[in-house]
């Protein structure tokens, strides 16, 4: 062995050496933990008894009613829209020319 190898066994060993005596010191200071007290058994439960406390069952705050369109509706509950309720009231929308196309509206 040369002296480098015998420098860093020497080293090692000094550094094992000061962490023995760092966990015995903190060994013998460390607090102590008292122990636990027996616990006292349990009393026995009617058989309907639960173990859970009853919680109130208070109502949530109420929310205002939300109109949706019938579509939307529709698209949600996956049924069919309502037919509307007067198809002669709705004017028909003309047909797109190209000029309408190129104008910004």
């Amino acid at each position: 062995m040369n002296q480098v190898e015998s420098a860093a066994l020497m080293l090692a060993g000094a550094t094992l050496a000061f962490g023995a005596i760092l966990f015995v010191l903190w060994w013998l200071r460390r607090p102590r933990t008292a122990p636990a007290a027996p616990r006292l058994p349990r009393t026995p439960r009617e058989p309907g008894e639960s173990r859970l406390p009853k919680l109130s069952r208070r109502t949530g705050p109420e929310l205002d009613q939300v109109e949706i369109a019938p579509a939307r509706l529709a698209r949600i509950s996956g049924k069919a829209p309502p037919p509307p309720e007067n198809e002669a009231d709705r004017e028909p929308m003309p047909p797109p020319t190209a000029d309408s196309a190129l104008r910004p509206e």
